[in-house]
């Protein structure tokens, strides 16, 4: 619990962030990096402070955008060198997590875009990658675990947004793959708790991916909120998501049909949430369809699959009513 001794007013905040930076009373002083790490001390006493109302959040998150952007873009050398260092990203990001933790998403999504930013003005790449690879294994471990649970849904917006606008700065087998590794035994203990087995493909660049996926489809039926999760899915199974030399239908397929064999809930989730959320055209509907009629390990639940798939096709229209364009004779039943 941060001391409400040095925490800005949001009046203060306001003027900080709506001002022209050459019109703050006293800006020469703040150009000076001291005076710059004094603001900034303060800022971050006040996204951490729990004595913050909602509006005082999201002004204090708007003026540290400002205070980020607007000083990396100044004409002071140590006040640039100062919001463009790694302390100063983990200190941003934290702040984000303060945001999402008092259930301000937007604010947060603010701050990360600015973290965004800062990433790409990162003088050493090497660093850039480092601040965003330790982050993305920190927030991969608690989807693994499903601890904190408090932090699921927080866990799945900053996955989705730094594998979506920084994938360039990692990479993202390798970071999962190093999660996994530090959150095996909890994973395993609850894939074991949820009956969920898995057909692991040991040396195989998408056993991480599937994990994940796996985890994902586990944390859909305890999460705060089913639609970060759910999201996050979306992107995992788009075009525009590329992992090298990994299929991304495939390996979805493969942790859907581990977790569908559960139990009865876990099927009525996947046709009922993940499904529709997945299946978002044409094109991958038929693709994903097409790998569950081809399985050669089909069971009993890869046919209610199947069924709810093809229910699910005839609702948007992907399929003909009768849904002959699908060979279903080749689905065979132990």
């Amino acid at each position: 619990m941060g001391s409400t001794a040095n925490i800005l007013s949001i009046e203060q905040l306001n003027r900080l962030s709506r001002k022209p930076y050459s019109s703050h009373p006293g800006s020469d002083e703040i150009d000076a990096v001291e005076g710059l790490q004094q603001l900034w001390q303060r800022l971050l006493q006040t996204v951490h402070s729990s004595a913050v109302s909602d509006k005082h959040m999201t002004a204090a998150c708007n003026a540290i955008c400002y205070t980020i952007r607007a000083r990396a873009l100044g004409s002071n050398e140590a006040s640039r060198k100062f919001v463009r260092s790694t302390t100063t990203w983990y200190q941003t990001f934290e702040a984000a997590r303060c945001a999402f933790a008092a259930g301000k998403n937007k604010p947060a999504l603010q701050v990360l875009d600015t973290l965004a930013y800062m990433t790409g003005e990162i003088s050493d790449r090497y660093d850039a990658i480092q601040v965003v690879e330790n982050t993305v294994r920190e927030m991969a471990k608690i989807i693994y675990t499903q601890e904190p649970k408090k932090s699921l849904k927080e866990a799945c917006i900053v996955l989705y947004f730094f594998l979506r606008k920084l994938s360039d700065f990692m990479s993202a087998t390798s970071v999962f793959e190093s999660a996994l590794r530090s959150s095996q035994s909890a994973f395993a203990r609850i894939c074991a708790s949820n009956n969920v087995r898995l057909d692991k493909k040991t040396q195989d660049k998408s056993e991480p991916w599937f994990s994940f996926v796996v985890s994902l489809l586990m944390v859909t039926a305890v999460a705060e909120s089913k639609s970060a999760t759910l999201k996050l899915l979306s992107l995992l199974c788009t075009d525009k998501f590329v992992v090298e030399k990994v299929d991304m239908v495939s390996t979805t397929t493969r942790a859907v049909d581990s977790y569908s064999a559960a139990n009865e809930h876990a099927l009525e989730d996947v046709i009922r949430e993940v499904l529709p959320a997945v299946l978002t055209d044409s094109k991958k509907y038929h693709t994903f369809l097409t790998k569950q009629l081809n399985s050669s390990e089909s069971k009993m639940f890869t046919l209610e699959i199947v069924l709810g798939v093809l229910n699910f096709g005839k609702l948007c229209n992907y399929v003909t009513e009768d849904g002959k364009s699908f060979n279903i004779g080749k689905l065979y039943i132990d």
